[in-house]
């Protein structure tokens, strides 16, 4: 379909979903921007991932969607119909399951941009973007909006941090003396759990390192991670850095001079830091999980044929209990070496 650039005055971007997805849509929300300078874009996005999109000029206006609101049918015919009000004329699905593929398809708009997702690409009127299973999140994204005329261009992403935060996180750093050490920031969280090393190995692959004269924090994301570190913690042996605010867990982050990670939210603000970062790595695909741009990150994973297998749900979970601490103590040294 023939796009008429000059009728696009209102773009509305669709990502639903994972804190990392939202973040890592960014260079293609970055180039409908650059591709429609004069349009007025607005992101629709999970109520609570609004600081990750919030503070930067990629977007004139967030419009969230609170899952938590009761009233399944009702919740969504009145987000159908907020968009709809907005009368756009040009709405991109970046997500790409039913839901997102409705809004799109009932928002108005004369150019519906999508994937090619089975049943939901006859809801699109410009389809493009097939990937491949090694492809990086963002490039898939990237590949969506190719379809609607925009070219990739930084493939940077990242999270604004105000200067009160700023402030906020200098003061945590001078209480625990923090400035000028050698910091490595472990996190033992992952959306799933069976992206979860476990926890009691973390905790003795911290031991070691603090032994070799590291500073090691522990860190996370919202009031129930912050809950599960101080369970583990009991001795109070390791600092905790966790925060509840997304924008907070930027800045700890961007202080850190490695982050040892499952795959999550926090290695992708790392990435997108350029952190010094060892993912253990079991059900997911770390090609498509690993910008192929980025140097700094070395993936610790088991001698396995399953590993990459996306469940969500594993009875024995050997991808990830049979990865030692041995060797993602010897990732760790390596690059802390260079």
């Amino acid at each position: 379909m023939r796009i008429k650039e000059e009728e696009v005055k209102k773009i509305v971007i669709i990502r639903f979903k994972a804190f990392g997805d939202i973040l890592l849509s960014q260079p293609a929300v970055r180039a409908v921007r650059e591709k429609y300078p004069k349009s007025r874009i607005y992101m629709l996005i999970n109520k609570e991932a609004e600081e990750i999109m919030s503070g930067l000029d990629l977007v004139d206006e967030i419009i969230c969607f609170d899952k938590t609101k009761s009233g399944n049918i009702l919740r969504d015919l009145r987000l159908i119909f907020k968009i709809a009000s907005i009368k756009p004329d040009m709405v991109i699905d970046l997500f790409g399951n039913m839901r997102s593929a409705l809004v799109t398809f009932l928002s108005g708009a004369k150019y519906r941009a999508g994937g090619p997702w089975r049943i939901r690409k006859y809801f699109y009127n410009i389809v493009s973007g097939v990937a491949h299973i090694d492809t990086h999140i963002s490039e898939v994204m990237l590949n969506i909006v190719k379809g609607v005329g925009a070219k990739p261009g930084s493939a940077g992403f990242g999270i604004y941090v105000d200067e009160s935060t700023k402030k906020a996180i200098d003061a945590l750093f001078s209480l625990h003396n923090l400035n000028g050490n050698q910091i490595i920031g472990i996190n033992i969280f992952g959306t799933w759990y069976t992206k979860r090393w476990p926890p009691e190995k973390y905790l003795q692959l911290a031991d070691r390192l603090l032994k070799d004269g590291f500073t090691v924090v522990l860190i996370g994301g919202g009031q129930k991670e912050i809950d599960e570190l101080n369970k583990i913690n009991t001795e109070k042996k390791y600092l905790i850095l966790a925060q509840a605010n997304i924008k907070n867990i930027a800045e700890v982050i961007s202080r850190l001079n490695l982050v040892i990670t499952n795959d999550g939210f926090i290695r992708h603000i790392a990435v997108g830091f350029n952190k010094k970062i060892v993912t253990i790595i079991g059900p997911t695909n770390d090609r498509a999980i690993t910008p192929k741009y980025y140097k700094n990150n070395v993936s610790v994973t088991a001698n396995i044929d399953c590993l990459g297998c996306e469940k969500t749900v594993c009875n024995d979970l050997k991808c990830m209990n049979s990865i030692s601490i041995e060797q993602v103590y010897s990732a760790t040294k390596e690059l802390t070496k260079e």
